[in-house]
């Protein structure tokens, strides 16, 4: 099983940095979600489409990467993907965060960089809790990617 989803992740990333090099003729979408609220559920999963309609699910909708790795509460949420300038950088944004543990527990953001949509290195941002603006004080409870 973990043969497959290996082979159908390396197949799609062949495929979407081909188009983006310009080394063949179509294209793809990719689509990044998370399926719920559980702790299994929350971690990033990858679907594809030829159209951006309709997506299959890559990795037999399990997650691509494994969230007890890459976070530091075990659980990610909310993940943004985008493509650098240079089209063969990506980068994803996802929200450290068990819902479990409560809707204000997120205090950081994993940040993501890829050169093949496969192969991941991470980093954990802590975010500052509290910063002064025009003379207000303001507490930053919960830090999401773009929506």
């Amino acid at each position: 099983m973990m043969m497959n989803m290996k082979k159908n992740i390396i197949l799609f990333a062949f495929l979407f940095v081909g188009v983006l090099t310009g080394y063949c003729q179509q294209s793809a979408y990719l689509f990044v979600y998370f399926t719920g609220n559980r702790m299994s559920e929350e971690a990033v999963r990858m679907a594809v489409s030829l159209d951006g309609y309709n997506y299959k699910a890559l990795n037999g909708d399990q997650p691509v990467l494994d969230s007890r790795v890459i976070s530091s509460t075990g659980g990610v949420r909310d993940p943004h993907i985008l493509r650098c300038e240079d089209g063969k950088t990506f980068y994803m944004v996802v929200t450290d965060m068990v819902s479990g543990n409560g809707w204000s527990s997120n205090r950081a953001m994993i940040l993501l960089k890829s050169k093949d949509l496969v192969h991941w290195t991470s980093n954990i941002d802590s975010i500052i809790c509290s910063t002064k603006r025009k003379g207000m004080e303001m507490e930053l409870k919960r830090p999401l990617p773009p929506l």
